[in-house]
C-alpha cells in the first residue's frame, strides 16, 4: 500500500524556507544584498574553506551554485522565532546525499509543521496497518488479538493524526492573517481550540466561520463521511475500549452514517465491537490522504504569501539568529 504526499516544499516551508533561486527572485534588491551578506558571513566563519574575496564582490548565483551547500531561512510560525542555517556535506567522507536531507524541527521549540506531522502519522498507519494485515509471529491462540489490536491502533494513529494536522493548520492560518508579525498567539490558538478538532463537524464550522474556507467544498463528501466515521471510532477506541455504547450509536445515527457501518449486515448493539477491518483502514488512509493534499491545495498560497512577508519583514529588521552550519557525515 502506497501512500501519497504533498510537495516536500510544503512540508518544510513552515520552518525552513530554502533560500534559491526561486526564493531570491521574490526578494527586492536591497534584501537581496542582506541575504549575500549573511551567507557569506556565515560561510567565512564556519567554513574551513574561507572566503578569500571582499563579500562586496560576490553575487546571489556565486553563493547558490555550490553543489555541497544548502542555505535556509528558519521562521516558525509556533514560537515566531527567526533564524539562518547551512547545511553543507563532508566531500572527505562517505556520507548521504545532500539532497535527500531536510531541516524539519525548530531548533528552539522543536515543533515540526503541520504537514510534517501529518505525513509521518500516515507512515506510522501504514506501518500497524502492514503489521495488522501480515502473519504476526504469535502463537495461533492470539493471532486474532494482535490483528485487532493493531488494526485499532491504526485507526487511532491515523485519526490522531487528522485531528493535530486540522487544528494546527487553522491555527498557523489564524495567526498569519490576524496577528502582528511581531507577536504569536499560534500556541493559544491551539490551546483554546484542542479538542474541536475531534469532531468533523466542529472543524468544519471554525474553518468556515474563522478562517472563511468551507470544507465541504474542499474536500469530498465521501471523505468527509468517512473521516466522520474513523473519528467517532477513535472516540469509542480511546474512551470504551472498542466496544460500542449508547453515544456511539446515538452520533452516527444524527450523521447519517449508520449505513457505513453495515458492512457485515448486522445491526450493531451497545456492548459489541465495534468493526474495525482491513479495508475499512485502507478506506480511512484513502480519505486521510486526500484530505492533506485537499488542504494543501486550499491554503498553499495563503501560506506562501503569509510566511515570505514575514521572511522580509524580519530581514528588514535583522531580526534573526544564526543558527549555525550542519555537516551530513
Amino acid at each position: 500500500m502506497s501512500t501519497q504526499h504533498v510537495n516536500a516544499d510544503m512540508e518544510n516551508m513552515f520552518t525552513y524556507q530554502r533560500i534559491d533561486k526561486d526564493f531570491v527572485s521574490k526578494l527586492p534588491p536591497k534584501l537581496i544584498n542582506r541575504v549575500v551578506d549573511h551567507i557569506a558571513t556565515t560561510e567565512a566563519d564556519l567554513d574551513s574553506n574561507r572566503l578569500t574575496q571582499p563579500k562586496e564582490s560576490i553575487s546571489i548565483d556565486d553563493l547558490l551554485v555550490k553543489p555541497n551547500r544548502r542555505f535556509y531561512f528558519m521562521f516558525c510560525p509556533y514560537c515566531n522565532e527567526v533564524g539562518w542555517l547551512s547545511m553543507a556535506q563532508d566531500s572527505s567522507k562517505v556520507s548521504k546525499s545532500l539532497s535527500s536531507s531536510e531541516p524539519v524541527a525548530c531548533v528552539f521549540c522543536g515543533e515540526t509543521g503541520p504537514f510534517e506531522k501529518m505525513n509521518n502519522c500516515q507512515k506510522k498507519s501504514i506501518m500497524l496497518y502492514t503489521l495488522a494485515t501480515g502473519k504476526p509471529q504469535v502463537p495461533e491462540t492470539g493471532e486474532t488479538f494482535v490483528k485487532r489490536t493493531l488494526l485499532e491502533q491504526s485507526l487511532v494513529t491515523t485519526a490522531t493524526g487528522i485531528e493535530v494536522f486540522l487544528r494546527d493548520v487553522y491555527s498557523i492560518v489564524l495567526n498569519l492573517r490576524h496577528v502582528k508579525p511581531e507577536k504569536n498567539l499560534t500556541g493559544r490558538f491551539i490551546e483554546e481550540s484542542r479538542n474541536d478538532f475531534i469532531n468533523i463537524g466542529k472543524a468544519k464550522e471554525k474553518y468556515k466561520k474563522d478562517l472563511g474556507v468551507d470544507l465541504a467544498r474542499v474536500i469530498r463528501k465521501d471523505d468527509l463521511r468517512k473521516l466522520d466515521l474513523l473519528m467517532a471510532k477513535r472516540n469509542v477506541v480511546v474512551h470504551n475500549n472498542g466496544t460500542v455504547d449508547r453515544a456511539f450509536l446515538r452520533q452516527i445515527e444524527a450523521k447519517g452514517l449508520s449505513t457505513l457501518l453495515q458492512q457485515t449486515g448486522k445491526k450493531l448493539r451497545p456492548g459489541a465491537r465495534v468493526p474495525v477491518s482491513r479495508i475499512e483502514l485502507e478506506e480511512y488512509l484513502k480519505a486521510s490522504e486526500n484530505c492533506l493534499l485537499a488542504i494543501s491545495r486550499a491554503f498553499e498560497l495563503d501560506f506562501r504569501e503569509a510566511i515570505l512577508q514575514r521572511i522580509k519583514l524580519n530581514l528588514k529588521r535583522g531580526r534573526h539568529t544564526r543558527i549555525g552550519k550542519i555537516t551530513l557525515r
